[in-house]
C-alpha cells in the first residue's frame, strides 16, 4: 500500500469534501486504501465492469464517457461511439454508486491527464458512514445527483434523439429537477402549459375532470415519458391533473430553455412533435394500456394470510410474461449483507443508498414486486412508498376483526383512501361461492379486487395476466336462444387451453357469462340453462301485454334459483354487464351489487320481457346500447379480447309490397301444405328494433376484438329455446375451428 504525502494529505484535508474528517478516521482511510496511478489515456474501469470500490482524484483529471448498452439506451455519437458526458477533478469522487450500491458501472472512466487517485474499497466506506457521517452525507449527495443525471442521460436519447456531450451539458445545465411525494399534484387541469416535464423516475396518475365533474382516470405515465407537451407547443391549458403515485423525480424544461435547445438542436422539435403524434393516435383508439414498468406491493391484513407463499407464487406467474424481481426484507438483508435492514428507519443515511439501488434495478425489470413483512415496519413503509400499485391480501367470507382495523387504519395513513390498490380474497380450500365481499370492499375500498383459492395456483395465473396485459378477456352477446351457443364457445376454449381471465356481455351473453363467473363448468351450464330455458319455459308466462308480453314470474323464479344472493363483487372471475338506463337514456355498467338484478336487467327486452326499476330508474335490455360490450372490457382489462356475436343475423325482409293483415298471416298458418312467404312476427320485430341501434358498435366491437366469432345461427329463431342441444353445439364446433386456427397464426 502506498502511503499519502504529507502535503497531499494537507490539501484533502482542506477540501470541501473532506474537511470534517478527524484524524482517526483519515488514519483509518490510508491504512485501509490504495493509491493508483494512470497514465494519459489509461482505463480505470468501463461500462458495465462489476463495481469493487469508490476513487477520489487526488492529482490530475479523469473523463467520463458512456455508449449505448443492452436494455438501457445511453449516449452515443451518430456511429455509436462512446460520448464524453463529464470530467473529474481533484479531491472528487468517482464510482461512488456502484461502490454504495452494488452492481455494474453506468460508465466508463479514463485519465484525461496523467492521475492519481485513492482506491477506497467497500469496507471503508462503511466506516466513514458510521464514523464520519457529515463526510459520508455530502458523498450521498454527489451520488445523488449523478445517480439523477445518469437516469437523465440515458432516457434523452428516446426523446431528443442522439446527442452530444454539449447539448446533454445544455439540458441539464437549463433543467430543473423536481422531487414529488405521494399524492403530491404537479399540475391541475386548465393550469397554463409554460414547460414540459420528463419523468427520470417514479409514476404519475393522470386525471380529467369531465363537464359533470366527474373524474376519468385516464392511465398512468413512468419513466422515460414526456408529459404535457400538448400545452407545451399550443401555448394552451393543461388538460388534466397530474399527481404521484409514489415518489417521482422529473425534470422540468421551460418555453424560453426548449427554444434556445431548439434552436441549436431542432431533432428535439421533431421528437416531441412524433410523441404528441403518438398520444393523439392513441385517443383516438380503443383503450389500450401498456404493461408498463410496474411497482407491486403485496400486503396481509392479519398474520395468518400466506403472504410469502402468495408473494412468490405471484412472482413466478409474473416472470412467465414478463422480467420480474421479488424482493422481501429476507432478501434485501442477503443483498447488502445487514441484519435488521427492515428496522432502518428513513433519516438513515442507508436509505438513500436503497432508494439508488431500487431506482437501478426499475430500469432491469418490468415488475418488482416487493413483499411486506407482517408488522408495520420501516420496510413495510418502504414497500408502500415505492409501489404504483399494492396488492392488499384478506380472508375471504370472514367478517373484519379488530387486528384487522388496525392494519386498515395504519395502511389509510400510510396510503390515503385512493392509492392504486386491489384487494385479493383468500379463501379456504372447499369454498364453493365466495361471500361479504362488498363490506371489506366499503372498509377498504379499492380499484379492483381478486379471489383466490388455497392450493388453486391458476387463480394467480390469473392475476398475472391481468396485471400484465397477457389476460384472456371473453365478451358475449346478447342473442336470446342464439346465446346458448356461449356454453359451446366456452367449452372450446377450455378444450384449447385458452383461459378465461375476465367475462362479460350483455343480456344473454350476460346471464351465460355471470353463471361461468360464479365457477360453473361446461356440465353444469348444460344442466342449469337445460332446466332455466327448456325446461321451465320462462318465455311462454305469458300475460296481458300491457307492459310487456312476458310476465316475468318464471324467468325471476329460475334465475333466482341460479344466483340466489350471490353479489357481483363475489364472482371467481372479473366480470360485468351491460343494461340501459331509459330514463336517462344511457348505458349502465354493472360491476357491484346482486347479480340476480343485473342479469334481470341487462336480460329486459323492451316490450317482451318488465323493465327493472332502480333507484327510481327504468332500466332495460343492454343491447339496446352496447351488445358487444368490447369498448368497456378493453377499459377494464388488459389483455387480449375474444368477442362472440350471436346476434340474429337472418335479412329481415320481405317480398311483399306491403305488410299483410294479422288474420291473413294467421289464415296462411292455418292452411297446411302452403307455402308461406316469410313475414316477421310482433316478436322479431320488437327484439330487431331493441338491437338496431347499436348494430354499427357491435360491428365495430368486432374489428377491435383480438378474436371476433361471428356463430353461423341464421336458421335458429328469436325463442328457439327447444334446439338447444344444436345451438350449443354450433357454438363449440364452429368455436373449436377458429380458435384453433387463430392459435396457429
Amino acid at each position: 500500500m502506498n502511503r499519502l504525502s504529507e502535503d497531499l494529505f494537507c490539501e484533502m484535508r482542506q477540501s470541501e469534501l473532506f474537511c470534517q474528517i478527524n484524524e482517526s478516521v483519515w488514519q483509518m482511510i490510508c491504512e485501509n486504501s490504495e493509491s493508483v496511478e494512470l497514465e494519459k489515456g489509461q482505463i480505470l474501469f468501463c461500462q458495465d465492469d462489476p463495481a469493487d470500490a469508490m476513487y477520489v482524484v487526488l492529482l490530475g483529471q479523469l473523463e467520463v464517457s458512456m455508449s449505448s448498452v443492452s436494455n438501457v439506451s445511453n449516449v452515443a455519437d451518430e456511429k455509436g461511439r462512446p460520448v464524453l458526458i463529464g470530467k473529474v477533478d481533484p479531491f472528487m469522487p468517482v464510482g461512488e454508486i456502484q461502490a454504495l450500491t452494488g452492481g455494474r458501472r453506468t460508465a466508463s472512466v479514463y485519465a484525461g491527464t496523467r492521475t492519481r487517485l485513492l482506491k477506497i474499497p467497500p469496507p471503508v466506506m462503511e466506516c466513514i458512514a458510521s464514523d464520519a457521517p457529515d463526510t459520508f452525507q455530502k458523498i450521498l449527495n454527489i451520488a445523488r445527483r449523478r445517480l439523477r443525471n445518469d437516469q437523465l442521460r440515458a432516457l434523452l436519447p428516446n426523446l431528443f434523439g442522439t446527442l452530444d456531450k454539449t447539448e446533454l451539458e445544455y439540458i441539464e445545465k437549463h433543467s430543473e429537477w423536481i422531487h414529488l411525494c405521494r399524492k403530491e399534484i404537479l399540475c391541475r387541469q386548465c393550469d397554463l402549459g409554460d414547460c414540459l416535464y420528463i419523468v427520470v423516475s417514479g409514476r404519475l396518475q393522470v386525471v380529467k375532470e369531465d363537464e359533470n365533474h366527474s373524474k376519468i382516470d385516464l392511465g398512468t405515465i413512468g419513466r422515460g415519458e414526456i408529459l404535457g407537451e400538448m400545452a407545451f407547443l399550443t401555448g394552451g391549458l393543461r388538460s388534466a391533473t397530474l399527481f404521484a403515485l409514489r415518489e417521482s423525480d422529473l425534470v422540468k424544461i421551460s418555453t424560453d430553455a426548449f427554444e434556445r435547445l431548439a434552436s441549436v438542436h431542432p431533432r428535439a422539435i421533431m421528437s416531441i412533435g412524433q410523441t404528441l403524434a403518438r398520444r393523439i393516435l392513441k385517443a383516438e383508439e380503443p383503450f389500450r394500456e401498456s404493461a408498463a414498468q410496474i411497482n407491486l406491493a403485496i400486503v396481509a391484513v392479519c398474520p395468518d394470510m400466506p403472504l410469502a407463499e402468495f408473494s412468490e407464487c405471484l412472482s413466478k406467474e409474473l416472470s412467465m410474461h414478463t422480467s420480474t424481481l421479488h424482493l422481501n426484507s429476507r432478501h434485501m438483508s442477503g443483498i447488502f449483507g445487514l441484519r435488521g435492514i427492515e428496522h432502518i428507519k428513513e433519516e438513515n443515511p442507508f436509505t438513500v443508498r436503497l432508494s439508488a439501488w431500487f431506482n437501478e434495478q426499475e430500469t432491469r425489470y418490468d415488475f418488482m414486486v416487493y413483499e411486506a413483512d407482517m408488522s408495520a415496519s420501516a420496510w413495510t413503509k418502504q414497500c408502500l412508498q415505492n409501489a404504483d400499485k399494492i396488492l392488499v391480501l384478506v380472508p375471504g367470507n370472514k367478517p373484519v376483526s379488530v387486528i384487522e382495523k388496525e392494519f386498515i387504519s395504519f395502511f389509510q395513513n400510510e396510503c390515503g383512501e385512493s392509492s392504486n390498490r386491489a384487494l385479493v380474497f383468500i379463501h379456504p380450500e372447499g369454498t364453493s361461492r365466495p361471500s361479504g365481499s362488498d363490506h371489506w370492499l366499503s372498509v377498504l375500498p379499492a380499484n379492483e379486487h381478486y379471489h383466490v383459492l388455497q392450493g388453486r395456483n391458476s387463480d394467480i395465473g390469473r392475476i398475472a395476466r391481468l396485471l400484465t396485459g397477457n389476460a384472456f378477456n371473453l365478451v358475449l352477446s346478447g342473442g336470446a336462444a342464439c346465446g346458448l351457443a356461449h356454453i359451446g364457445v366456452i367449452r372450446a376454449l377450455e378444450e384449447c387451453e385458452v383461459p378465461i381471465d375476465s367475462i362479460s356481455g350483455t343480456s344473454m351473453g350476460a346471464l351465460i357469462a355471470s353463471q361461468y363467473a360464479i365457477g360453473m363448468g361446461y356440465a353444469d351450464l348444460i344442466r342449469n340453462n337445460r332446466w332455466f330455458w327448456v325446461l321451465s319455459k320462462p318465455m311462454k308466462d305469458m300475460t296481458l301485454p300491457l307492459i310487456s308480453f312476458i310476465r316475468g314470474r318464471k324467468f325471476d323464479l329460475a334465475a333466482k334459483m341460479i344466483f340466489r344472493e350471490t353479489k357481483i363483487e363475489d364472482l371467481w372471475l372479473p366480470f360485468f354487464c351491460i343494461s340501459t338506463n331509459l330514463t336517462s337514456a344511457a348505458a349502465v355498467i354493472h360491476r357491484k351489487g346482486p347479480l340476480f338484478k343485473a342479469i334481470r336487467a341487462t336480460s329486459s327486452v323492451p316490450g317482451i320481457v318488465p323493465p327493472v326499476v332502480q333507484n327510481n330508474e327504468i332500466l332495460v335490455d343492454g343491447g339496446i346500447m352496447n351488445n358487444m360490450p368490447v369498448d368497456i372490457a378493453r377499459r377494464f382489462f388488459k389483455g387480449k379480447v375474444i368477442a362472440v356475436d350471436v346476434t340474429d343475423a337472418k335479412v329481415l325482409s320481405t317480398s311483399q309490397a306491403e305488410f299483410p293483415s294479422p288474420w291473413k298471416v294467421l289464415w296462411d298458418r292455418m292452411i297446411p301444405l302452403k307455402n308461406r312467404e316469410y313475414v316477421p312476427n310482433i316478436l322479431d320485430i320488437i327484439y330487431r328494433s331493441a338491437v338496431v341501434g347499436s348494430r354499427q358498435k357491435t360491428e365495430k366491437a368486432q374489428l377491435d376484438a383480438d378474436l371476433s366469432l361471428r356463430l353461423p345461427l341464421e336458421r335458429f329463431k328469436f325463442l328457439e329455446f327447444e334446439s338447444f342441444d344444436e345451438i350449443v353445439e354450433v357454438g363449440y364446433q364452429y368455436g373449436k375451428m377458429k380458435i384453433r386456427e387463430w392459435k396457429d397464426r
